[in-house]
């Protein structure tokens, strides 16, 4: 009966259908926003960054909880883009 099961299971799951075609262009402009976001943090952060070196240390500690912070963000947004592809 187990083996009835699973093979019927494998039946039921194998064939896996897409998204319809306005769906799957919802999902490509989605994902397409969602990393244009990713690269407008990565600007921002890269322009941060490269002032640390003419900063107090009081200062670099602010501007690296920055950098985390973004570094979060695009951590968040890549995951989110993956989500929506799977």
């Amino acid at each position: 009966m187990e083996c009835e099961t699973i093979a019927k299971l494998h039946m039921d799951f194998a064939c896996q259908l897409g998204l319809r075609p306005a769906m799957d262009d919802d999902t490509a402009e989605l994902t397409a926003r969602l990393c244009t976001r990713i690269g407008m943090i990565m600007e921002d952060a890269g322009i941060i960054a490269l002032t640390i070196g003419s900063q107090s240390e009081v200062d670099r500690l602010v501007t690296l909880a920055q950098l985390d912070a973004a570094a979060r963000s695009i951590c968040d947004l890549v995951c989110a883009a993956r989500a929506i592809q799977s």
